[in-house]
């Protein structure tokens, strides 16, 4: 299962799990692997995420709120929600499936999952897995926007 982790700051958070430290003597200890979360949607293994959830500064990023600020890449609807928050929307715990995440959710939490998700690599993914026609299209048109930038592929605007 997968837990679905919104990360709400403008930029990337990162975690890191624990550090292994065997008991054979003379073994090197192992460096706990890295994770990054992206701005927006991502989906984060629910065994992974109850051990980042031991770490009291990463548990802490579910209860800072962001400040307000005078920068002007801020999105003003980001202003007094926590950095990191689980998508209770979907469910109790926010998981979904490993497989086809998007297949038990309604039409309009697919929407606002996919207006959320930033990872072209993830929405390719989930078109490959989805058979919902008006979900595909949701999501090739994320996938078309992020790879563009935001630019319309509209029609050329005529010669003047």
């Amino acid at each position: 299962m997968y837990t679905v982790l919104i990360n709400n700051r403008e930029g990337m958070v990162h975690a890191q799990l624990p550090h292994q430290f065997p008991t054979q003597k003379g073994a090197a200890p192992r460096v706990g692997r890295a994770v990054i979360l992206m701005p927006g949607v991502n989906l984060v293994d629910s065994k992974t995420l109850a051990t980042l959830m031991e770490n009291h500064a990463f548990k802490a990023l579910f209860e800072t709120v962001i400040p307000p600020s005078l920068a002007p890449e801020q999105t003003p609807e980001k202003v007094g929600k926590p950095i990191l928050q689980i998508d209770r929307s979907i469910g109790k715990n926010g998981e979904v499936e490993e497989k086809a995440p998007l297949q038990k959710l309604s039409t309009a939490q697919c929407e606002a999952m996919i207006r959320e998700t930033f990872s072209v690599d993830l929405l390719k993914r989930w078109t490959k897995e989805e058979t919902r026609g008006d979900i595909r299209r949701l999501l090739v048109e994320q996938v078309e926007r992020l790879e563009t930038g935001g630019e319309s592929k509209g029609p050329a605007s005529p010669a003047e």
